[in-house]
């Protein structure tokens, strides 16, 4: 069927992907949608007739092939960059005859395999030719692009941006670049990744809300002007909005490291008591722990760590588990933690 080829960009969605071939035939992606047999509406986003951006197509084994033969791409490469891929026939139980047929199925890529963000251009337009956007499956670990200093946002947040410019923030790439130790960390203590992001978020995004009444605060504020390419103005909430996952991942990163950390599990021992059950300290040990590595020695004054429930939790799992009433190391992380839906707007 295919003239040209037309390469997948590895975590691309399969929606993103059939947009890119569109327009290397130099036609609209609608024209390509009479391939396939359509098995449900597209879903739209909100107040407009257009197809999220956020939007994944899972396809039978037949309209796989239909795919494969466009692209002039192998499946087996098609499967290896596409995450939605192979779960693709699962979605459908067609009976013998219709076998034939190539189907397709509109998903949300949220509920199909995880997070779906922009792709930075000029990188796609370096591995495929074409200065377009794509669409990939990219969690929040995985937004910063170091050789560009762009944070990847999220798609079909209808605020209109592809990603924040990071220059006016090394910090938050240099908190990419630690990371990787925090999972080998949580490796050696059988925690997925996944787990340890999505609590250590947790406690930051809560600290984020609850930082507008912290008067000692300065560090958030700046860097989010910075974000706003030097001064949020008079859009100050909206960038608020926008802004906020690149705007606390430094601090993600450092909870994150702090939740893993053999020494600080012995602070929260100590901080409860041991075998003694008391309150959690506001001002303890491990307060003072995080206070140090988030560069806010007033954290204790605010009552930071009591007045993230997300932190109390795992600080309770954590003092049940040494006490033997919990479920192990294991319980002190959610289920479920994968790497692929650790990123949703809580």
């Amino acid at each position: 069927m295919g003239v040209l080829r037309v390469a997948p960009v590895a975590g691309e969605t399969t929606w993103s992907l059939l947009h890119r071939v569109a327009a290397r035939y130099a036609v609209d992606v609608g024209d390509l949608r009479p391939l396939w047999v359509w098995m449900n509406q597209a879903p739209r986003s909100p107040g407009t007739t257009g197809i999220r951006t956020d939007a994944e197509i899972l396809l039978n084994r037949a309209g796989q092939d239909v795919l494969a033969r466009l692209c002039r791409v192998d499946q087996r490469s098609l499967e290896r960059a596409l995450p939605t891929w192979a779960q693709g026939p699962q979605a459908f139980r067609e009976p013998a005859e219709d076998a034939l047929l190539a189907l397709a199925r509109w998903q949300l890529g949220s509920a199909a395999h995880g997070p779906v963000a922009y792709g930075c251009r000029p990188c796609t337009a370096r591995r495929t030719g074409q200065a377009q956007a794509v669409m990939r499956y990219r969690t929040g670990w995985q937004r910063v692009c170091g050789p560009h200093q762009r944070w990847a946002l999220e798609a079909c947040d209808g605020h209109g941006l592809e990603h924040l410019d990071l220059h006016r923030c090394p910090e938050i790439a240099a908190a990419q670049r630690r990371w990787p130790a925090v999972v080998r960390r949580a490796q050696r203590s059988g925690v997925e990744e996944g787990a340890v992001f999505a609590v250590a978020r947790a406690v930051v995004c809560q600290w984020w809300d609850l930082a507008l009444g912290w008067e000692q605060e300065r560090i958030w504020p700046a860097r989010l002007h910075r974000l706003a390419a030097g001064d949020a103005g008079p859009e100050f909430w909206w960038w608020r909005a926008v802004a906020r996952e690149a705007a606390t991942f430094p601090e993600v990163v450092a909870v994150a490291g702090a939740l893993v950390d053999p020494v600080v599990a012995q602070l929260v021992w100590t901080d409860s008591g041991g075998e003694r059950i008391r309150p959690f300290p506001p001002d303890g040990a491990l307060c003072q722990k995080l206070s140090r590595r988030l560069a806010r020695p007033w954290l204790g004054e605010v009552g930071a760590v009591p007045d993230s429930s997300a932190l109390t939790a795992w600080w309770g799992a954590l003092v049940r588990q040494r006490r033997g009433a919990g479920q192990g190391v294991r319980g002190s992380w959610p289920r479920g933690g994968s790497s692929a839906r650790t990123n949703r707007s809580p």
